[in-house]
């Protein structure tokens, strides 16, 4: 399956002062080996799936998916050209459905991560989960790398 490299995840308050929308932006770089774009020359399709998660634990890979944020079919390079693609997901999202603990009753801060996985057409295939940093969004909707 192809490899991911560089994952960043960035969270933007577009509205300052307030903090009722996030723009919540995913980049990355795909690396498919020679027998991935022979493959796809030959007819097999790549996707990429990305997943916005609420982080529980702080700091570890587990959570509750709180949106998919992107992903689709992937343009596989041919063989005879570089095999680096770069992607980049970006969605509008309210402050609000950011809230990965909502039961907590006081204001908190929300650790936000994405998960970055790989899917072949025609193969029950799917790829070793990536994950980005973690940003903590605080309550204000600033938020913190």
């Amino acid at each position: 399956m192809p490899t991911t490299t560089n994952p960043v995840l960035t969270l933007t308050n577009e509205n300052p002062g307030t903090g009722t929308d996030i723009t919540v932006k995913v980049e990355y770089d795909i690396t498919f080996n020679r027998l991935e774009r022979n493959l796809a020359q030959l007819g097999m399709n790549f996707k990429d799936a990305v997943d916005v998660i609420g982080i529980d634990p702080p700091g570890s890979t587990t959570g509750t998916r709180i949106r998919s944020l992107g992903g689709g079919q992937l343009d596989v390079p041919a063989v005879s050209s570089s095999a680096k693609l770069h992607r980049k997901h970006e969605l509008v999202m309210s402050r609000a459905s950011l809230d990965e603990d909502p039961a907590t009753i006081l204001p908190d801060n929300d650790e936000i991560r994405c998960r970055i996985r790989f899917l072949t057409g025609g193969m029950p295939a799917v790829s070793s989960e990536t994950f980005t940093n973690q940003v903590i969004l605080f309550e204000d909707g600033g938020n913190q790398l």
